[in-house]
C-alpha cells in the first residue's frame, strides 16, 4: 500500500509538476534530477558534432548525480516506486487482475517463461540500449527520447507539446496492452532505461531480498510467480534486476523472505 501511494504520489508529480521532461526534470531553478539514459545520449550527441562535456549545464549533470546515487543506494527503486510508465503499467496489470484476465505468456506456469522467442529474451532491453546509445552518435541526437514512453507521458502541454505528442501517446496503450502477454512485459524486456539502472545496480549493496536460511520451503518458486521481474531468489546469483517493490517480502506464501539491508 505505501508503494502505491508512493506511485500515484510521484505520478502526479511528473504529469503536473515538474517542468521539463523525466530525462532532465527541473524541480526549481538551478536544481534538476536527470534520467541517466537521456543524459548519457545527449553527451555521445554534442561529442559527435565536437562539443565539450563541459557544455552541458551545470543541474544537468548535478541531476545525473543525484539519480546515480540513489540508485547505488535503492538499486531499481526508481523502476518501482516512482516510474510513471511502470505506474500506469501496474495500473493495467491490477484492472486485468480483477477482471481474471491471466496474461498469454504465463498461463498455467506463473513466472515462467512458457513460449520463449525473441520478445520474450532479457537481453532486448540491453539491445535498445546499445541503439539508443548509438543511435545517438549517428544523428547526433538523442534519438531515443522521441520515442520513450516515459517521457511522453511528461512531456505535455508545459513542454509546449500539445500538438506533437498525440501520436506519440499511442505509444502509452501499446506498452500497456503488452501486459497482455505478461505482467510487466515492458519493464521485464524492452525498457533501457531499466536495462541501464540494471547495470548500475550491479554495484547496489543494499536492502537486498533473500531467502531465510532456517526455512523449509526453498525452491518452491514462489517468489518467481510473485516478483513482477520473475526473479527466482532460491536460484538467481544476481539480484540486480530487483525493483525493490518488497513483493516478494510481502506476499511470500511462507514468510520466507527476508530484506538485508547489507
Amino acid at each position: 500500500m505505501i508503494r502505491w501511494v508512493s506511485q500515484i504520489a510521484f505520478l502526479a508529480v511528473w504529469l503536473f509538476l515538474i517542468t521539463g521532461t523525466v530525462c532532465t526534470a527541473i524541480l526549481k531553478p538551478g536544481f534538476a534530477v536527470s534520467e541517466p539514459l537521456g543524459v548519457l545520449q545527449l553527451i555521445l550527441a554534442r561529442a559527435a558534432v565536437g562539443t565539450a562535456l563541459s557544455a552541458l549545464s551545470t543541474p544537468i549533470l548535478i541531476g545525473l548525480g543525484i539519480f546515480i546515487g540513489v540508485t547505488l543506494v535503492l538499486g531499481r527503486a526508481f523502476c518501482a516506486w516512482s516510474c510513471p510508465l511502470g505506474t500506469t503499467i501496474d495500473l493495467i496489470d491490477k484492472a486485468l487482475q480483477k477482471l481474471k484476465f491471466k496474461p498469454f505468456f504465463t498461463r498455467g506456469n506463473p513466472g515462467k517463461n512458457n513460449s520463449p522467442g525473441v520478445a520474450r529474451n532479457g537481453m532486448n532491453k540491453y539491445a535498445i540500449l546499445a541503439s539508443a546509445l548509438t543511435g545517438s552518435v549517428l544523428f547526433r541526437s538523442p534519438v531515443w527520447c522521441s520515442l520513450c514512453p516515459i517521457g511522453t507521458l511528461c512531456r505535455g502541454a508545459i513542454a509546449g507539446a500539445e500538438l506533437s505528442i498525440g501520436a506519440e501517446l499511442l505509444a502509452v496503450p501499446a506498452v500497456g496492452a503488452m501486459s497482455i502477454g505478461e505482467k510487466r512485459f515492458w519493464c521485464r524486456y524492452l525498457c533501457p532505461v531499466g536495462g541501464l539502472l540494471t547495470l548500475v545496480s550491479r554495484l547496489n549493496p543494499f536492502f537486498k531480498p533473500k531467502i531465510k536460511n532456517d526455512v523449509q520451503h526453498q525452491n518452491c518458486g514462489a517468489c518467481a510467480t510473485i516478483c513482477p521481474e520473475g526473479i527466482e531468489l532460491c536460484q538467481d546469483t544476481s539480484i540486480a534486476r530487483c525493483t525493490k517493490c518488497l513483493e516478494c517480502y510481502a506476499k511470500c506464501p511462507f514468510g520466507s523472505v527476508s530484506i538485508a539491508l547489507r
